[in-house]
């Protein structure tokens, strides 16, 4: 019979001192830039894969947004495992530092085959090629993101702290948004094109693979309790995580939110290209100012959150956020300046819903293992990301899905087929009213949750 794994007395004067512990301004900025690239991983190809694919590669978009989609079903599998493995690792490196370095070395690969797709006359080639190239490169991104968020949880034990720590991490997040943004501005400089495309992939290659060395490089592996890895197999380990109601109730929400941000990453570069005519380096100013907003926003949603519960502000960020993404059908075409006004406060919104939706899940795996439980911080985290990425994923599905409904067509000149208005309303309909409706089903799952069980 396998016993409870508990702290032992030495272990845990540790605990007390590490939540004692300040975060500095090193530990933050040594911990966020790893964001950086890890942002960038995500969010460019989840602005620029659909439209790559549809518009130079000539996958039809049902087709190509099973491409983005359907590898990603692996993620359920592959994150809980790489979470649980680096709770189990013995490294004299640290628990979690060779997966840092394994993944940033990894993902910096991949991200650059993303975009560098070798010439494939048959269309269904291509679009069985793409799918087994976004697997295989959200995988080995799987060995990075998974250990680098429960980083957070063994870095402070103090949910004030951790907020703070988890700050940083949103404002060089922001940073690596902006990157992903700017993305257009870098493709159209390189000339345009598949070649535009190739270029700026060993550029945001490189940048990825810099910042995500660089907290297995400059933190130090904190004080953790070892343990007997036999008496914690992966089955009790998953059985003990799905036991605990309240992070069961915190996945569905997250996974809901995920929808919601994935339908909006899927259909933006389509809303700005074809719905407020706007050229696609118009997003780059859109997201510089909604980087700006999530940047100076930090200190304020961490001033809230000591002051007000998790939950509520979550409710007023959905609340502003909801507000935003309907304003944006009043920009009127061709219109430039309140691009970057309307960006601006959808960051303002977005970015207290992240914080505070981390920040509850790093007070489940720090709860658990203060009240005596396993330390399950990186499986806690990797179910957490694995619901993320199939969400996100789920979201652009929908996108595509959308489109080839209402009659999108797709090209392979990069400058885009002519589309008929009723695909442009589709266009619309997908970005501001699909992607309000599940960001409503959020704000009605934070109210169950708060209501049911989650007070604080």
């Amino acid at each position: 019979m396998n016993e409870p794994l508990t702290l032992s007395a030495s272990a845990q004067l540790t605990e007390d001192t590490r939540r004692e512990a300040r975060v500095t301004l090193g530990t933050g900025v040594g911990y966020g830039l790893g964001m950086v690239g890890e942002r960038m991983f995500r969010d460019a190809p989840a602005l620029l894969l659909l439209v790559f694919m549809t518009n130079y590669l000539k996958i039809p978009a049902a087709l190509a947004g099973v491409a983005i989609f359907a590898p990603k079903l692996l993620l359920v599998f592959v994150d809980p495992l790489v979470g649980y493995r680096s709770d189990m690792s013995e490294s004299r490196a640290g628990r979690r530092r060779p997966f840092l370095i394994c993944g940033a070395l990894l993902s910096a690969g991949a991200f650059i085959a993303m975009f560098n797709v070798p010439s494939i006359a048959a269309t269904n080639l291509r679009a069985m090629y793409m799918i087994f190239l976004i697997g295989a490169a959200f995988a080995v991104y799987s060995i990075y993101s998974v250990p680098y968020l429960s980083f957070a949880s063994d870095l402070s034990s103090d949910p004030y702290q951790r907020t703070r720590l988890l700050a940083y991490r949103m404002a060089f997040l922001a940073v690596g948004l902006n990157l992903s943004g700017s993305a257009g501005v870098l493709i159209e400089r390189f000339g345009g094109g598949i070649g535009g495309y190739e270029k700026m992939s060993y550029v945001y290659g490189a940048i990825c693979l810099i910042t995500m060395l660089t907290p297995a490089l400059t933190l130090p592996d904190p004080p953790i309790v070892r343990r007997d890895v036999q008496k914690a197999n992966w089955r009790q380990a998953v059985g003990s995580v799905l036991g605990d109601v309240k992070y069961r109730r915190l996945l569905i929400v997250n996974f809901v939110q995920k929808i919601s941000e994935g339908i909006g990453y899927g259909s933006f570069a389509y809303f700005f290209l074809y719905w407020l005519q706007q050229p696609l380096s118009a997003i780059g100013a859109c997201i510089l100012a909604s980087t700006a907003a999530q940047i100076l926003a930090q200190p304020l949603w961490v001033a809230a959150s000591k002051r007000f519960s998790r939950t509520a502000c979550c409710m007023v960020s959905l609340g502003g956020y909801l507000s935003t993404n309907i304003l944006w059908l009043a920009v009127p075409p061709r219109l430039f300046w309140p691009v970057p006004v309307v960006g601006f406060l959808a960051g303002l919104f977005a970015t207290g819903l992240m914080l505070m939706l981390v920040a509850m899940m790093s007070d489940i795996a720090v709860e658990r293992r203060d009240a005596g439980d396993s330390r399950f911080e990186g499986l806690i985290g990797g179910m957490w990301l694995a619901v993320e990425k199939i969400g996100f994923a789920t979201g652009g599905m929908l996108v595509a899905f959308t489109l080839s409904a209402f009659g999108f067509v797709e090209s392979s000149s990069g400058a885009g087929a002519v589309q008929s208005q009723t695909t442009r309303i589709g266009i619309a309909f997908a970005y501001a009213g699909l992607g309000s409706a599940f960001y409503l089903l959020t704000l009605g799952l934070v109210l169950w949750m708060r209501k049911t069980q989650w007070k604080k």
